[in-house]
């Protein structure tokens, strides 16, 4: 374990509205905001390969995951440029190492996991392509296509937009696959229905997908998370929707456990959740933002951002208009990936969504289509977006969100994928604020613990819940840790549910921060 060094904080008094008319902050109820200990670009002193490209359409591609994918302790980045294909960048200190370039072109969709438990990350991608693919990490960060042997590269597919995410749905100690193709609700044929994919454990994925009703499996499908939305321990699965006067609702499946066949079984908490007719919602973000022990719900979207509060009983609230206004200004402008985070380590979760147009056609879109990213500051009770004060507020075409442990300190960066234009990577300016990050070593599951919870109990009061997951939302991923920010408070309790069993309480040894691993 390591104890982060405290470094000091510059506080900064809000402006108000900047002359966007987006709230900046002054009069919505944030007294004061840690500029200068905030988040500045950084991207090309650090290496990352420039996604400008000559390509006037603006589709679902340069999908972007941030993770350690060497184990040295450095969040390293894997970063798509359409036309070129997924770059790996290991991570130096202080700059990015370009090693090896993936060859799959336009893809759309990133899963991050470690499918063979052997302590490294693995990876698949797919998107606007001909084939999905799976990737081997080999421990040093460099990846071989084990598509053929996985089963991955036979099943059927057309070339469209498609994401996917791990998480180990049967709780047999390996990762499974969900991946999403947008399929159309009538006719479709299989090559565009949905796939669940379950691992076998032997470095092969078998094809389970005749265990959802083909209408499970249907819809204009952009993003999905498997998260355990009624907190009884399985992961359920969540899969986001757009189009949905034509195409059909959003999906919320119940994880009700195994067969007496042998086969897995789901129920639809559609009728009931109030979480599935949002429009045309682009990516989904899984997060307890408001510290009530229950995984909420972000849709990123045309037009209005959505807000889903979790209410416990199987059932959502819109909470969208009550927390701040989180539109875009029109019913045009659409936002892509999000990822929730503590930024400035007070113990709320805050908030960052890229957008961007989308835009098909042969001419480059105009000045009138830029749209700025948002990044709000939450409280557990409102969300206000500082973007314009921090100066986050890009207007390119924006798309996957991630954020991650980049430059060595215990602050979470923040990188932002871009079409045809430089992707950002935003550094954290250090604060005063210390943060306990919590890494999970399972010998008995899935070894980075997906799925896992854990929840930081601290001397003011506040609980705080994390799920292990590697997925932030649209197109992106993430490394598996959990990470508290805690202000001025202590941690008091430190405890975790493994995937499938009770609570354990963790013997904190005296740290009251930094990087620590727990290990079953």
């Amino acid at each position: 374990m390591r104890i982060a060094t405290p470094i000091p904080l510059l506080i900064m008094a809000c402006q108000g509205p900047d002359k966007s008319g987006r709230d900046s902050g002054e009069d919505s109820g944030v007294d004061s905001i840690a500029v200068e200990a905030g988040l500045f670009e950084n991207g090309e002193a650090w290496g990352v390969i420039d996604t400008t490209d000559d390509d006037p359409a603006r589709r679902e591609q340069n999908p972007m995951g941030i993770a350690d994918f060497n184990g040295d302790g450095l969040d390293d980045l894997i970063l798509g440029k359409r036309g070129v294909g997924l770059v790996v960048h290991l991570n130096r200190g202080e700059v990015f190492e370009q090693i090896q370039t993936l060859s799959i072109t336009d893809p759309s969709g990133i899963a991050i996991g470690d499918i063979d438990n052997d302590g490294d990350l693995d990876l698949w991608s797919g998107g606007h392509v001909d084939q999905m693919h799976l990737y081997e990490n080999d421990g040093m960060g460099g990846f071989s296509d084990i598509s053929e042997l996985a089963g991955i590269a036979q099943l059927p597919t057309v070339p469209q937009k498609m994401d996917g995410v791990f998480g180990d749905f049967d709780q047999d100690g390996d990762l499974d696959l969900f991946i999403n193709r947008a399929g159309l609700m009538q006719n479709t044929p299989d090559t565009r229905l949905d796939l669940l994919l379950q691992n076998e454990g032997d470095g092969r994925f078998e094809d389970v997908s005749s265990w959802l009703p083909d209408q499970w499996r249907t819809g204009m499908g952009w993003s999905s998370l498997w998260a355990d939305f009624d907190d009884d321990g399985d992961l359920d699965l969540y899969t986001v929707n757009s189009d949905q006067g034509f195409y059909g609702p959003s999906r919320l499946l119940i994880n009700e456990g195994s067969a007496q066949n042998g086969s897995w079984t789901f129920s639809s908490g559609e009728m009931s959740c109030y979480c599935t007719h949002q429009t045309n919602p682009m990516g989904a973000s899984a997060a307890d933002w408001n510290n009530d022990g229950w995984l909420d719900l972000f849709l990123t979207n045309t037009g209005e951002n959505t807000l889903l509060q979790n209410f416990g009983d199987g059932s959502f609230t819109d909470m969208t208009f009550s927390v701040g206004s989180m539109g875009m200004g029109g019913s045009n402008f659409m936002t892509y990936g999000a990822a929730w985070f503590d930024w400035d380590h007070d113990g709320w979760l805050d908030l960052f969504a890229a957008a961007g147009p989308l835009h098909d056609g042969n001419s480059f879109p105009q000045e009138e289509e830029a749209q700025p990213d948002f990044f709000w500051k939450g409280d557990g009770q409102t969300l206000v977006d500082m973007a314009p004060v921090l100066g986050v507020d890009s207007k390119a075409a924006g798309r996957a969100v991630s954020v991650g442990l980049i430059t060595g300190d215990n602050h979470l960066d923040v990188m932002v994928s871009n079409l045809g234009a430089k992707s950002l990577l935003y550094e954290s300016r250090q604060t005063d604020r210390p943060a306990l990050i919590v890494s999970l070593d399972d010998s008995l599951g899935n070894r980075f613990g997906l799925g896992a919870r854990i929840r930081l109990t601290t001397d003011d009061g506040l609980v705080q819940l994390r799920e292990i997951s590697t997925k932030p939302g649209w197109g992106a991923g993430s490394h598996p840790r959990a990470h508290f920010g805690l202000g001025d408070a202590t941690p008091e309790t430190l405890e975790v549910r493994w995937l499938g069993q009770g609570w354990q309480i963790v013997d904190l040894e005296g740290r009251i921060s930094g990087r620590m691993t727990i290990e079953r």
